[in-house]
């Protein structure tokens, strides 16, 4: 393992200083690069320009100067803008990591035996000097390993390894050697004292790279996983296994086949507005023979490069012609290269535009260069010609503004030439990388070209001043400046196909992650391993190269900003890196973040991902104990997450404290995230068990059970008290019970009762009683359901717990209403929601205020009724009670079923069926089955409610719910039956049901079953012309509602009584009176079910029906 020391990033020089030392030396511009470069300085003439105008240029390049000009490096450097107190020597930057690519190659064949690979050229130049971001790792004989990017990350990184390996295969073909390769991704620590930096690489990807290496087939450069996804994404890979060798290694390897560049696979998409715009241009250029200029702005990865190539390709189809002229990039060494690069171009293109066809540029002797196309000099420079000594000496003696002349007349006089027979298409990608020579040269281009049909189509990223004065300076063209935004889904979507995405939740993972941005989403979707945690070495490059440029205080503040959050707040970032006036304007600059009205945002996910995971653990931590101390007393939540990723002790007692807070406000996911990162820690003792039962709960809330029950569970094996012991086998229970699994939760409630007696806890035993009476309800045990509740009760006043009393209230009324005593039901029921009120129980409210709704039907309180079954319903999604929620919107069905609102109690019991099939609640389906067969039936569809009915009662039987609901769906059956009509086949299906209903109420069933019953068999006695039958139900109900009689009761009693003696021929002294009456009493009620039948049989009283809504 190697290490080495150097300082990282970029500094900005003063200006004047720069100037003032090179005039005192009497020296240009030129004459101190090349008076460097005889001393061993590494400063070229574009670096020494982009210092001398206030860019920021390498701290190697800084260095150097300072020791060229004998000065300190510090009176060179320019103070930081940002306001606070500090110079970046003062600045204690964060450890940081980044990702590197490790290099190992040996000799496999070579006809010189004493041939090492020292001796090739690019090796030996590492050998012989200290080479810049590459370190040596081991450098012997036939055997090297080497580490690219060690210093800094670089986008072009693995551009920069393939073509060393291609100079490297170059020299040893011509030394008749082979070369075995190795490429893999390895992680690089950055410690930091002060400002200087040591760099170690990470010991497991050392050893797993030497492993790799000593098992390489003898043949080609192969790459492993971790590069597979960067290195697919530029070249072509064949899998090791396809390869034909019989050496597989134990890890997978890619053979790289550096000659084959993979071609873009993806047809254009999106961006349908901008080519549009770019169309109308290429019209107006050719038509009125005039320069125009679109420059194309947008974030890192965007799509400018992509769209620039469909201008290219839309230029092509419109006979225009097209120069590529330069792709600028980060290592602005290499801006030198543009303006030769263009010119060669255009007169290659000048060159096919002659008559004959032919291009002479390979013909054309030195010397002979056109006179008419501008300074001589300056393109026989451009196109690596010797220039004449007169030429040479009127360059020499001209200063930078003259050159700058030289070259915009000369680089015009060869666009006017290319543009002469058809328009022009020029295209600069990444301008804001360019040096200010190549922006002052095509400022002034476009002024001297602007009568020509040429296109100008430049891209940019908005983040430099650079780019804002390049736009405003170019006053003399039309200029359309387009901000590019993210792709739409849909687009996205298409893009992924297109690149052969496979899987739909890979490919929808991948589009939301990738937030619009369609490079990100090529490079997620070639990451084929782990994508949900790790970044491909190309995005990661992209977005650590823009934290390298900036100074070390907004390096700090960017690694402090993503400890925050994605969201942060600037004051709380001063006070953690120290700088109260600290405004973060370079990290918008830079297009890092962004500002929102209050606080800021970084502008990608990636982007913040990229930044978080640079910092190392240690730093991190630290960052994170410095956060929660800013959120100790205004935010529980981001206290204890903080505390989380500090991984501190008192992490999981702040995030019980927020996980309790989250639950009352009814955020359950956030709870449960929160929870979730805290089991994560090592060690955490006792308090494992607490946050595996408050996870227990929230997952009961929002309806996975199952869930729910397997953290109980683990709470219980880690449970090391009895209190824990105890709070579990009642969570436990209490979720059995909700998936009807009635044995095993007694057999919990056992063993947390015979412990809570032990230690007389008389909290625990009311809340065991309260589950017990719970359990009994849906058995029809009203006697034992109210003896428990009662104890429940009991216990829940001697340690005056008022939610526990409240609770214990309304399971007495759940009893009363199993007993069917509806008054005595409301009675208890009403105390506990006064509980819940005042002491703002909100999920104890919602367990119960359906129950209320319930009592007031047979009240015949119908709108009460209604109104407090959708508020139930409400607020029981609100806290995420699922089974209160089913039971309101089951009530709110019936009550709209007796008003004929049938498509409004359809909703109802659809939306119940769905939830209750969602967490598990197979009690509540026959209910709910049985409303949806009487919703049918009122519509009209007999055969639909035969089939529904059916299919609840072989449900209620299969879950041995007789008792529970059984009688209640025998009657709604033989309902459904006798409508019928009189047959004889018909009458004895409905005995039949009706025997079987009466069998069960016999045994003891929960109160609504006798209601419900008896109430059926009348009705479909009634249809079927059988009085006296119809009677014999009403005295069974009258006599089981005889202690307490309802409102509702008593009108279908007094109805039937009615209805019987007129199919009996014995009709009261004044049967219309009290037909009228009685039709007023079901009209105010809601019952409009029931009417018809009164309609039936006394045609004047009969008013227009209303048809099924």
């Amino acid at each position: 393992m190697a290490a080495r020391n150097g300082q990282d990033g970029r500094v900005t020089l003063d200006r004047s200083r720069l100037k003032a030392l090179r005039k005192q030396c009497g020296l240009s511009q030129e004459q101190v690069a090349l008076a460097c470069a005889e001393q061993g300085l590494y400063v070229s003439i574009a670096s020494l320009k982009r210092a001398e105008t206030n860019n920021n240029v390498l701290y190697r390049t800084a260095r150097d100067l300072a020791s060229f000009y004998q000065v300190a490096l510090e009176s060179l450097t320019v103070p930081t803008q940002d306001g606070a107190p500090h110079s970046d020597s003062q600045i204690q930057k964060l450890d940081d990591s980044h990702a590197a690519i490790l290099f190992s190659a040996r000799l496999t064949e070579s006809g010189e035996p004493s041939l090492s690979l020292t001796q090739l050229a690019p090796i030996n130049a590492i050998e012989r000097q200290s080479t810049d971001n590459i370190d040596c790792i081991q450098l012997h004989g036939d055997w090297v390993q080497l580490c690219f990017g060690v210093e800094r990350v670089s986008p072009r990184l693995l551009d920069q390894v393939a073509a060393f390996i291609h100079e490297l295969h170059t020299c040893a073909q011509q030394e008749d050697a082979g070369i075995t390769i190795l490429l893999t991704e390895c992680k690089v620590i950055s410690h930091y004292v002060g400002q200087q930096a040591q760099h170690q690489l990470n010991t497991d990807s050392l050893a797993l790279h030497q492993h790799l290496a000593n098992q390489l087939p003898a043949f080609g450069t192969w790459v492993d996983a971790s590069l597979r996804a960067s290195a697919g994404y530029r070249y072509t890979l064949t899998p090791l296994s396809a390869m034909g060798t019989q050496a597989a290694p134990s890890h997978s390897l890619w053979h790289l086949d550096l000659s084959k560049q993979r071609r873009d696979v993806a047809d254009f998409v999106g961006r349908r507005a901008e080519c549009i715009q770019f169309k109308s241009l290429l019209e107006s250029a050719e038509e009125y023979q005039a320069a125009q200029l679109i420059v194309l702005q947008g974030a890192a990865g965007i799509g400018k490069s992509r769209l620039l190539k469909e201008y290219q390709r839309l230029a092509g189809q419109a006979n225009c012609g097209r120069v590529t002229g330069f792709h600028f990039d980060y290592e602005i060494e290499e801006a030198e290269r543009a303006l030769p690069s263009l010119a060669r171009q255009l007169i290659e293109l000048i060159e096919l535009e002659k008559p004959d066809g032919h291009s002479s540029a390979e013909e054309r002797q030195p010397g002979q260069t056109d006179a008419a196309l501008g300074e001589p000099g300056i393109l026989k420079s451009w196109l690596q010609e010797s220039p004449t000594a007169e030429e040479l000496l009127k360059l020499d003696n001209a200063t930078s503004a003259q050159l700058i002349q030289y070259q915009a007349k000369t680089m015009a006089a060869l666009i006017c030439r290319a543009s002469a027979k058809r328009p022009l298409l020029i295209t600069v990608e990444d301008l804001h990388w360019a040096d200010t020579n190549f922006i002052d040269v095509i400022k002034m281009v476009t002024q001297l070209t602007a009568e020509q049909s040429v296109i100008y189509a430049f891209s940019a990223r908005p983040d430099t001043e650079k780019m804002l004065h390049f736009v405003q300076d170019i006053s003399a063209l039309p200029c359309i400046t387009l901000n590019l935004c993210p792709l739409r889904d849909t687009e996205m979507r298409q893009l992924g196909l297109a690149l052969g995405a496979t899987g739909e939740t890979h490919l929808r993972h991948c589009i939301t992650r990738s937030e619009g941005n369609p490079l990100f989403l090529e490079h997620l979707l070639n990451e084929y391993q782990n994508h949900e945690q790790h970044l491909p070495l190309t995005i990661q490059a992209l977005f650590l190269t823009k934290i390298q440029r900036l100074t070390s205080l907004d390096q700090m503040a960017a690694g402090a900003a993503a400890i925050i959050g994605r969201n942060f707040d600037l004051a709380t970032l001063r006070k953690i890196i120290g700088a109260p006036e600290y405004d973060a304007t370079s990290l918008c600059r830079a297009r890092l973040v962004t500002r929102q009205q209050d606080s800021f945002e970084f502008c990608h996910a990636l982007i913040y991902e990229c930044i978080y995971n640079s910092i190392q653990t240690h730093s991190r931590r630290a960052l994170h104990l410095q956060c929660a101390q800013q959120y100790k007393t205004s935010d529980a939540t981001l206290y204890a997450y903080h505390l989380i990723k500090a991984a501190h002790s008192d992490a999981a007692a702040a995030t019980r404290e927020a996980a309790e807070i989250l639950l009352a406000r009814h955020q359950f996911e956030r709870a449960l995230s929160l929870i979730q990162e805290a089991l994560a820690l090592p060690a955490l003792g006792p308090a494992a068990s607490c946050l595996l039962r408050l996870q227990g709960t929230l997952y009961t809330r929002i309806g996975d059970n199952q869930a729910a029950i397997e953290k109980l569970q683990q709470a219980l094996d880690l449970a090391e008290t009895d209190t824990q012991v105890i709070e579990a086998h009642i969570q436990r229970a209490d979720c059995m019970n909700t998936l009807d699994d009635f044995d095993a939760a007694i057999a919990h409630l056992d063993r947390a009762e015979a412990l809570a007696e032990n230690i007389q806890s008389n909290q625990h035993l009311a809340r065991i009683n309260y589950l017990r009476g719970n359990f009994y309800f849906p058995k029809g045990d009203s006697a034992r359901c109210e003896q428990f509740h009662q104890r429940a009760l009991d216990f829940a006043r001697r340690c005056e717990d008022p939610e526990l009393q409240a609770r214990a209230l309304g399971g007495l009324g759940d009893s009363a209403y199993a007993d069917g005593k509806m008054y005595t039901a409301f009675e208890a029921i009403s105390q506990c929601l006064t509980l819940c009120d005042k002491h703002r129980l909100t999920h104890v409210k919602a367990a119960n205020l359906f129950m209320l709704a319930t009592t007031q039907i047979y009240q015949t309180r119908t709108q009460d009724a209604l109104f407090n079954a959708h508020e139930s319903a409400a607020l029981a999604h609100k806290v995420g009670h699922q089974r209160a929620e089913i039971v309101s919107r089951l009530t709110a069905a019936w009550i709209l079923i007796d008003q004929l609102e049938l498509v409004s109690a359809q909703a109802q019991i659809d939306g119940a069926l769905k939830l209750a099939s969602e967490v598990g609640a197979k009690r509540f389906e026959p209910f709910l089955m049985e409303s949806a067969a009487r919703t049918a039936l009122y519509q009209g569809d007999g055969t639909g409610a035969k089939i529904v009915i059916a299919k609840a009662v072989e449900t209620m039987e299969t879950l041995s719910l007789q008792r529970f609901i059984g009688p209640w769906l025998y009657g709604t059956q033989a309902l459904i039956e006798a409508h019928g009509g009189a047959a004889d086949s018909n009458k004895l299906a409905v005995r039949s049901r009706l025997n079987q209903g009466q069998a069960l109420l016999v045994q003891g069933c929960v109160g609504h079953n006798y209601f419900r019953f008896y109430w059926a068999a009348i009705e479909s006695m009634l249809l079927l012309g059988d009085g006296k039958s119809a009677l014999y139900y009403c005295r069974a109900l009258g006599e089981y509602t005889a202690e307490e009689a309802t409102p509702w009761t008593e009108y279908f009693l007094d109805r039937a009584t009615l209805l019987a003696a007129l199919l009996e021929a014995k009709p009261s002294t004044r049967p219309a009176a009290q037909a009228q009456l009685l039709y007023r009493r079901g009209k105010e009620a809601g019952l409009l079910t029931s009417l018809p039948l009164l309609e039936q049989h006394l045609p004047s009283l009969a008013e227009p029906s209303q048809p099924g809504k």
